[in-house]
């Protein structure tokens, strides 16, 4: 933590530093305050980085931020309501979710329109049959 500290005094910017950060004070030492803060100030610095939103998704409903809140976060993923975002499937999931719990159901709904979502192949076990 010491050594992402020093990253970050030397390079604020650095893309993955608060990242990192933010998922070690989430998952390491369960800190739910300081880790969303590095995710916060992780989405100014490096807003395309997926991992941002996650754990500051995880903060936040840890510390039982209001849904509305957690949204407005979310959204700040770049493009987050264009249809050519590259925001991953999760993240759109997820803030359609977040969106919906919070009462926000035509922007949550309009994260679908003109996305394409690739179907996922179900894996089905084969099975032999003997026919005696």
């Amino acid at each position: 933590m010491k050594q992402w500290g020093d990253a970050k005094a030397i390079a604020p910017n650095k893309s993955v530093v608060d990242a990192d950060l933010g998922n070690a004070w989430l998952l390491i030492k369960h800190d739910m305050v300081r880790a969303k803060q590095a995710f916060i100030e992780g989405s100014t610095s490096d807003p395309g980085n997926a991992d941002i939103y996650i754990g500051l998704d995880q903060a936040m409903s840890l510390t039982s931020s209001p849904a509305a809140e957690r949204a407005t976060m979310l959204s700040r993923y770049p493009h987050a309501d264009s249809p050519q975002s590259t925001m991953p499937v999760n993240l759109v999931y997820q803030l359609a979710l977040t969106r919906a719990e919070a009462g926000q159901y035509d922007s949550a709904f309009a994260l679908f329109k003109d996305r394409f979502f690739a179907a996922k192949k179900e894996e089905f076990p084969r099975t032999r049959y003997c026919l005696k």
